[in-house]
């Protein structure tokens, strides 16, 4: 898919500087400036998950991360972060993970 252009662009570098700074708030606020067009951008959605995880929303990451691995069947980094937030939701647990894994 094609890179996110300016100021999109920006607004997801900053979102990424945000949470670098543990301030998961603040990262969500700079993602919400991204042109509607572009919430569904792997980029995007890659940083939504960071942001879940971070606030250990495990079951919006879950979903974000599944719909990681429909957009890019071929990204590991996908299948391991829908892994890793299935591990930690409620009902997921290490079988589950490792379900995952093997499937990718």
């Amino acid at each position: 898919m094609k890179p996110l252009e300016p100021p999109d662009s920006h607004h997801l570098s900053a979102a990424i500087g945000w949470l670098g700074l543990g301030n998961v708030a603040e990262a969500r606020a700079e993602l919400k400036k991204i042109a509607p067009q572009f919430h569904s951008h792997p980029d995007v959605l890659a940083v939504q998950f960071d942001i879940h995880a971070a606030a250990g929303e495990w079951e919006a990451a879950v979903e974000i991360a599944g719909t990681l691995t429909r957009l890019e069947p071929d990204e590991p980094g996908a299948w391991v972060s829908l892994a890793y937030a299935t591990r930690r939701k409620t009902g997921g647990g290490i079988p589950r993970a490792r379900a995952i894994l093997i499937q990718a």
